[in-house]
């Protein structure tokens, strides 16, 4: 794009008025679709999430706080979905007019520009003029004659994105409510009430980032993803596949449709007769995908563990070490059959497949459970209690059970439970080789399966769909940190970052990226947001998600670079 801020001021440009101005001096048109990012109806909205997803380039220097979502939002802003029925808009899935802002790239601001459209003419602002009329997909030239007679010029083509999300309530956005709680003045509430959608939520918010920096591109963004979502649910086509989300009843208890069924309907450019699409059914550009957490009782396994429910010494119980592999093992066979429906029914998308990021981790090699001194616990006699729960809920429950969860503890759910259903980069064994998924050491077994296994499986079944990635820095085995080899883990600085725990103090950026059980009844009015990501934790989500999308536009970066100044994904982001 040329622009000529070089020449030296206005003398020269009341002098070439006079002149024939060359060819070679015309500028190229600025342009850009006006309210891009489409979910939202107003385009405050819209630039507010557009403007908060890019803290996500590097979430530790955030500047958005939670005061300033509990104040932004009294109402959930209007979208183009219905909560009531279920649906999205008629118009809302496959725009095909837009409304296009353009910018002559040598005009003076200020001045008036000559526009023309194709064989229309219409006389308006030189800068940041929206043109009264609605383009298509087809390219159309415009150009601007400036009041020095230079005739910018481009070729306009609009194009619409579709962002899908489906999954559990990592997708759905559960611990970042729109509406956030005020004590008896206000609820919390929701743009997807029944499954507890989140505006807030990494999807939403990495739709609003891809917005934000390809302003050629409309955003149109689907979810259906939902709070407590098995994997089964995605899938099982047990049902009528009628209106809205809740297509039918069993025992009294309304049910969801399956959300590939209801993605389907809301696809669907024709019409939907009897479950059935009869017409053409547009294909989502990227799908960003979030399950098996539920199948795993993941947040409910570490909340328990967080009040010592499911602790014994410093391993955990067998019968919920034995139910993580149970998980896995319904996993290993369930996953294949959801990969393969989305790409049979969407060949041409992108799958963004997210695992769940660690939320046991004070700092990189200390976990929760640290001493009150700050410290590692390092004797295993020692049982020092954590100091985060002082106050709220977690002081009231180690009242009631009259003792707080030890570093050895949070330790056991972290190598028993969280990396065994995750899975974890063996020492010893090519994670590539599936053939070989235990490691015996130190006395114990070492499963090193989970969904790490089986997105890595996938992501050569579908070379050129499927994509894994790792929402925390990959390290090479979760050994107990009392052990004389410690954890062998990464450095912390971006992009190898790791998410702030549960258990670090403080509400803001610097503090705790995920809800401890306090914080969830503080904003949510329940227990059900605890051990998910804040505001903090969904930017983080971005940021690992958002540069591992296919032709995406970055900025660039002081640090996360490759030689083609594309931001490193995280995948890199390995023990040296």
């Amino acid at each position: 794009m040329r622009a000529f801020s070089c020449l030296p001021g206005i003398a020269l440009a009341v002098t070439l008025a006079t002149i024939d101005i060359p060819q070679a001096l015309a500028g190229e048109i600025q342009w850009s679709i006006e309210n891009n990012f489409r979910l939202l109806k107003d385009a405050q909205d819209q630039d507010w999430l557009k403007s908060l997803s890019l803290n996500s380039e590097n979430p530790e220097t955030s500047t958005v706080t939670l005061r300033d979502l509990k104040g932004h939002w009294s109402e959930v802003p209007r979208t183009f979905y219905d909560d009531a029925s279920g649906l999205y808009e008629k118009d809302y899935i496959n725009p095909t007019q837009w409304i296009i802002k353009v910018s002559s790239s040598t005009a003076p601001f200020g001045s008036m520009c000559e526009w023309k459209i194709m064989d229309k003419k219409i006389n308006g602002p030189c800068h940041d003029f929206v043109i009264p009329l609605k383009f298509g997909s087809s390219p159309v030239t415009v150009s601007a004659i400036t009041p020095i007679g230079i005739e910018d010029k481009s070729i306009v083509q609009a194009k619409d994105v579709l962002f899908l999300a489906i999954g559990d309530s990592y997708a759905s956005g559960e611990g970042q409510p729109d509406v956030i709680r005020d004590g008896n003045l206000r609820n919390a509430s929701w743009w997807g009430r029944k499954c507890h959608r989140s505006l807030y939520s990494w999807p939403v918010l990495t739709a609003a980032r891809f917005a934000q920096n390809h302003p050629h591109n409309s955003v149109t963004v689907v979810s259906r993803a939902c709070s407590g979502a098995l994997i089964d649910q995605l899938t099982n086509t047990n049902d009528d596949g009628g209106p809205g989300e809740s297509s039918r009843k069993v025992n009294n208890e309304v049910m969801l449709a399956p959300q590939l069924t209801q993605v389907k309907r809301d696809l669907c450019l024709g019409k939907w007769i009897n479950g059935e699409c009869l017409g053409a059914l547009r294909e989502p550009d990227y799908i960003l995908l979030s399950i098996g957490g539920n199948d795993a009782k993941f947040g409910t396994m570490v909340v328990d563990g967080l009040i010592h429910k499911v602790n014994k010494g410093i391993e955990l119980d067998e019968k919920y070490v034995q139910d993580a592999s149970n998980t896995v093992d319904k996993l290993t066979q369930k996953y294949p059959e959801l990969a393969s429906k989305i790409n049979m029914a969407y060949p041409n998308s992108s799958v963004i497949m997210a695992l769940y990021p660690d939320p046991l981790h004070w700092r990189p090699n200390i976990f929760c459970g640290r001493g009150t001194n700050g410290g590692l616990i390092k004797d295993d006699d020692d049982i020092s209690p954590i100091d985060f729960t002082m106050n709220g809920a977690e002081e009231l429950l180690a009242k009631i059970t009259k003792k707080r969860i030890t570093n050895q503890e949070v330790t056991a759910l972290h190598d028993d439970f969280y990396t065994r259903f995750v899975g974890r980069i063996p020492l010893t064994i090519n994670p590539d080789d599936n053939s070989s998924v235990v490691e015996f050491k130190n006395n114990r077994n070492y499963d090193y399966r989970g969904l790490l296994s089986i997105g890595k499986d996938l992501e050569k079944r579908y070379p050129k769909n499927w994509r894994l990635v790792v929402t925390n820095s990959e390290y090479k085995t979760g050994t107990n940190p009392f052990e004389s080899e410690g954890e062998k883990r990464d450095t912390d600085q971006p992009p190898c970052y790791r998410p702030k725990g549960y258990c670090v103090p403080g509400n803001t950026v610097t503090g705790r990226w995920f809800n401890t059980i306090t914080d969830s009844i503080d904003r949510i009015g329940n227990v059900y947001g605890a051990m998910h990501p804040n505001i903090y934790g969904q930017l983080y989500y971005v940021s690992k998600v958002y540069p591992a999308l296919p032709k995406v536009k970055t900025h660039q970066f002081a640090w996360g670079l490759d030689p083609n100044n594309k931001l490193d994904p995280g995948m890199s982001c390995k023990v040296k």
